[in-house]
């Protein structure tokens, strides 16, 4: 279990550095593309592009992350009003079922990828949208490991009799 939190933690810190860095670069290349148009009258063609694509990666990111700092959206209007045990019970099955659903979209996102690749689409100047589209499937499978490992700690949580 240990190791499990363990390469769970390091996986936040890379997604945590990745996303840091990727919003810092859309900061900074959008301010390029202003500066550039106003003072210049030219943008930097392949910036706007960029900036989508940085912002799929940040969203994905985001969402990973959140999945491991359980800050993922959701719904306790009815978990207010149980117990502990009761609380954690709900929230072990919620997770299990949001585990599924990430699994679900894990592999549809390789097939949507699969077929990027078979298009064999653009993104911008002989970049494949294939593989600018990979963060997809890959921030699925972190998804459902994060909330895996939350599922083992929150049973292990349970079996010790915590109210957490």
């Amino acid at each position: 279990m240990r190791l499990l939190n363990f390469i769970n933690d390091r996986l936040a810190r890379i997604e945590e550095s990745f996303l840091c860095l990727f919003l810092l670069a859309m900061i900074l290349l959008a301010f390029l593309q202003v500066v550039s148009r106003n003072l210049f009258s030219t943008g930097l063609l392949w910036a706007d592009a960029f900036v989508r694509l940085l912002l799929l990666w940040v969203g994905f990111l985001g969402a990973a992350l959140a999945t491991r700092l359980n800050q993922h959206l959701s719904i306790d209007v009815f978990t207010k009003f149980l117990g502990g045990r009761s609380r954690k019970l709900i929230g072990i099955f919620v997770k299990i079922f949001a585990t599924i659903v990430c699994l679900y979209l894990y592999q549809a996102a390789v097939q949507f990828v699969r077929l990027e690749k078979e298009a064999g689409s653009e993104f911008f100047s002989s970049i494949p949208n294939w593989s600018v589209e990979l963060i997809i499937p890959m921030t699925f499978i972190l998804m459902s490991f994060h909330f895996s490992v939350a599922i083992l700690n929150d049973m292990k949580e349970l079996l010790a009799g915590g109210k957490g």
